[in-house]
């Protein structure tokens, strides 16, 4: 019993730590593919997209111009584009090479423009830093 017990002492927050690590690699590849999908509309459309963070709730989501009114940004009405909650484990360390209006930052996607941004999701002691430059988009 005794064996047992310092066992499952041992195991449970092996496991409870690989979990929280398959939950940060999953966000990073969540996040990736909004930022690729986010990249190619840009392109596709000849039109800017971007990407709004907002660290405090931890959430993201895929904006693309309004046909209507150029200059402003609606939702993407798409899975993907849709606003995403990080788990309460997962943080947004840091941004680099975003714009800051109120609560969000973003990273915009211009195809008259390359785009250069760091972003670090953060969890159990580990990082994962998603490097944005033009259309490469690598994490590591």
């Amino acid at each position: 019993m005794l064996i047992i017990s310092a066992g499952a002492t041992i195991t449970l927050p092996l496991i409870a730590k690989r979990q929280k690590m398959q939950k940060l690699q999953q966000e990073s590849l969540n996040l990736k593919a909004a930022i690729e999908l986010a990249a190619d509309i840009s392109l596709s459309t000849h039109s800017p997209t971007r990407i709004a963070l907002d660290k405090t709730n931890r959430t993201y989501q895929l904006e693309v111009t309004d046909p209507q009114q150029k200059q402003n940004y609606i939702e993407l009405n798409d899975p993907l584009g849709k606003k995403r909650h990080l788990p309460d484990d997962v943080i947004i360390t840091d941004i680099q090479g975003s714009s800051r209006l109120g609560k969000y930052e973003y990273l915009i996607f211009d195809p008259a423009k390359k785009i250069e941004a760091k972003i670090e999701l953060h969890a159990i002691g580990k990082t994962k830093t998603l490097f944005i430059s033009g259309q490469n988009i690598e994490i590591k």
